[in-house]
């Protein structure tokens, strides 16, 4: 069943290469993109990716020849649940990775050094 769709600015791989910000970014399919971030009206921006294959419960039915994706639903989902979908291995491998500002480091390592000394 069809919950909602995802939609935006369609953009050519030339295009998609050059946003500063991708974190709305899909690939439909070759050559094919789009970009929701400019869009907050488009309710699939929202879904979020858990990293975990037991939890999610939605998937997108990409059609690039109509600028879209379909976010259809993988099981039954109950009133107020969250959803959840996998962004896929190229989503993550090109995130920006997060840096952690170093007073936070320093404590994070504190505290992995004590509890490997225990």
């Amino acid at each position: 069943r069809t919950v909602c769709e995802y939609s935006g600015q369609l953009l050519r791989t030339q295009e998609a290469l050059q946003l500063e910000d991708k974190a709305y970014l899909m690939r439909l399919g070759p050559q094919t993109y789009v970009d929701a971030k400019a869009c907050p009206a488009v309710l699939a921006r929202y879904i979020n990716d858990c990293r975990n294959q037991a939890v999610y419960n939605v998937r997108f039915d990409k059609r690039p020849d109509e600028g879209r994706a379909l976010v259809v639903s993988s099981r039954l989902i109950c009133a107020g649940e969250e959803l959840f979908v996998d962004y896929g291995k190229w989503y993550w491998a090109s995130a920006a990775p997060r840096r952690i500002p170093a007073p936070l480091a320093a404590q994070i390592l504190q505290g992995v050094e004590a509890a490997l000394e225990k």
